[in-house]
């Protein structure tokens, strides 16, 4: 079993190399003329990041074995019971169990003094738990994807204005951080496996939407612990950059955040495994085959997740950090804007939901809707939102002015585009802000800020502009598709002939309900 993953190993290997390269480059060119860092925070550096570009690929292909066929198996056996309240019973179980397996949730969790690190891990997991459920009973009774969002987020706003600056930041910065690769990667596959059940015109629309629901999940549950349940502040984190002499001392500090991470992963991934194996026992009853399969990808998915909270926490955040305080610390330090924007629009290429998503879109389209046009929509947005957050931290504006804003012209939006680019829109921001944001924008941009608890948490928001960017592109690359779309079909069916003949084909059959269409 281990030797037919090889060659798609080598694959994923190739690819992860071709996109982290670019980002690199640029951040080591940046070391070596505006920026100087000492030899021993570059090697963090440059190690850091061969263990994130090796933990990406293995657990891109540990999903592709283990995690996507164990969600899709879940999501269509939970759906073909026809059991409501089970469902959304199990729903909330398993949105609860993801979401605390999470690694960017540790991240966060621990640079957030307003609420105790356990406290806000439950918070978040059972944010996304309930809308997890909700999503689900959504998909079920068929309710409309812009009325559930608009109302979330509106109750989200009427909480926002009543709380201390700070809090949104980090409480919007939640939504995006904690819908990483773990929650990313099982949610769509629960998403693909009761679409696969439902087999109606809308399943298709309705696989998207799951993910950028529960994002919406943590924002609204940890603005209201924080309301009604305020701590005193606590210290955050340290994110100093450890002292390295030698190789030895080098190997000594990956070292022992590794053997911190191997426990802290398995005790993550257990959940999953035990719940899996209930289902397995007396409700799947898959094939030894399947069960082997899906147990190498669990093995793949374990060891890709050590390595890359490795690779963040031993390499990349120390440097990001010290990286942004001397872009800033520079005569004109407004050129940390341009050069925020540049590494935002590198990361998001290598963002492995980001990567998911592509494989879902591409297989549920036929390829209709390629991942070179999806990346280069996503990869502007997060440009734009790095550019727009530094601006304003710079500035000195609370970025609520660009948060709300953007958040009001994405549901306005909703309306007028087409629905399946709704919901993948909404995947999309929280795919963007996954572990490569929490792991190198925040630090970059906690670097760039003053110091103290204050800065840390103005430095959220860069979070939340990266989640919230994408739902204006990929809804205006929607609309431009839809538009492209309605003139390959004039210039292929004229006017006159259409006038002639009647409504296209097409047209004719989209107007009919759906009772006629099961008829016909």
């Amino acid at each position: 079993m281990i030797k037919q993953t090889l060659k798609p190993l080598k694959e994923k290997w190739s690819e992860a190399l071709r996109l982290a390269a670019p980002l690199l480059g640029l951040v080591t060119i940046l070391c070596f003329t505006v920026a100087p860092l000492s030899s021993g925070t570059l090697l963090c550096l440059w190690l850091g990041m061969a263990f994130v570009v090796a933990g990406v690929v293995l657990f891109m292909l540990g999903v592709q074995l283990g995690l996507a066929p164990i969600g899709e198996q879940l999501g269509a056996a939970m759906v073909h019971r026809r059991d409501l309240p089970a469902l959304l019973i199990l729903g909330f179980g398993l949105g609860f169990m993801v979401t605390i397996s999470e690694p960017d949730l540790q991240v966060l969790a621990s640079q957030v003094a307003f609420l105790p690190q356990t406290e806000l891990i439950l918070a978040a997991a059972a944010g996304v738990g309930i809308l997890l459920a909700v999503a689900l009973f959504r998909m079920v009774i068929g309710i409309a994807l812009p009325w559930l969002l608009g109302g979330f987020y509106l109750l989200a706003f009427i909480l926002v204005f009543t709380l201390p600056n700070g809090i949104p930041q980090a409480a919007f910065g939640a939504g995006g951080v904690v819908t990483g690769p773990m929650t990313v990667s099982f949610i769509m596959a629960l998403g693909m496996g009761v679409q696969a059940v439902r087999n109606d015109r809308h399943a298709v629309n309705d696989s998207f939407g799951l993910v950028g629901l529960c994002s919406a999940g943590p924002v609204l549950a940890i603005l209201f612990v924080a309301k009604f349940f305020p701590k005193v502040p606590q210290a955050a984190a340290s994110t100093a950059v450890p002292q390295v002499d030698d190789s030895v001392s080098l190997w000594e500090s990956f070292w022992k955040v590794l053997s911190q991470g191997m426990v802290r992963t398995a005790v993550s991934l257990a959940p999953i495994v035990l719940f899996f194996w209930l289902f397995q026992v007396f409700v799947l009853h898959l094939s030894r085959n399947s069960v082997a399969r899906i147990a190498v990808g669990l093995g793949y998915t374990y060891l890709g997740l050590v390595l890359f909270s490795t690779g963040m926490s031993a390499g990349l955040w120390p440097a990001a950090s010290l990286l942004g305080e001397r872009l800033s610390h520079l005569s004109g330090s407004w050129v940390i804007v341009p050069v925020g924007t540049g590494i935002g629009f590198l990361t998001a290429r290598t963002e492995p939901a980001v990567r998911l998503l592509h494989q879902q879109v591409e297989m549920l389209t036929d390829k209709a809707l390629s991942a070179r046009s999806m990346d280069w929509s996503l990869s502007v947005g997060m440009a734009f939102a790095m550019g727009l957050a530094l601006l304003q931290i710079k500035s000195g504006v609370s970025v609520l002015w660009f948060l709300v804003p953007c958040y009001v012209v994405a549901l306005v939006l909703s309306w007028f585009t087409p629905k399946f680019f709704i919901a993948l829109a909404f995947d999309a921001g929280s795919a963007v802000s996954g572990p490569m944001t929490a792991a190198f924008l925040l630090p970059f941009v906690q670097g760039s800020c003053f110091a103290g608890q204050e800065g840390a948490l103005e430095a959220f928001g860069v979070v939340a502009m990266v989640a919230a960017a994408p739902l204006i592109t990929v809804q205006v690359w929607g609309i431009c598709n839809r538009q492209a779309q309605r003139r390959r079909v004039k210039e292929k069916f004229p006017t006159v002939l259409s006038q002639q003949l009647g409504p296209l084909p097409v047209q004719a059959f989209a107007q009919l309900p759906e009772n006629e269409i099961v008829k016909l």
